[in-house]
């Protein structure tokens, strides 16, 4: 769920804004917000997640959607606090792709 919620939020950043038809009310908007309130009840984390957060805030502050973008950027903050991405040291280490080693 946490791939397709990130998929959602690539759509919604790559969508053009309807004539007509408030940002705010997008139908991919409204999806991704109920989508990112559903996975935070369930508990469930993710870099992904953290990921099409910051995909619905950018997206918030395009459209000039306030007070909303302000709350997403906390929630980014506090997301990124959960997930143990809150200092130059430990996200280098979060972020860092495994090497496999090559045994001669």
């Amino acid at each position: 769920p946490d791939l397709a919620l990130l998929f959602l939020c690539m759509k919604l950043m790559i969508t053009r804004p309807q004539e007509g038809l408030e940002s705010a009310q997008h139908p991919i908007y409204t999806a991704a917000k109920r989508f990112l309130a559903l996975m935070e009840a369930s508990g469930m984390t993710s870099l992904l997640i953290l990921q099409a957060y910051i995909l619905v805030a950018l997206y918030e502050i395009g459209q000039a959607i306030y007070p909303a973008a302000w709350m997403s950027v906390g929630a980014c903050v506090r997301y990124g606090l959960l997930l143990g991405i809150h200092g130059h040291e430990s996200a280098a280490q979060i972020l860092q792709r495994p090497v496999s080693k090559v045994v001669r």
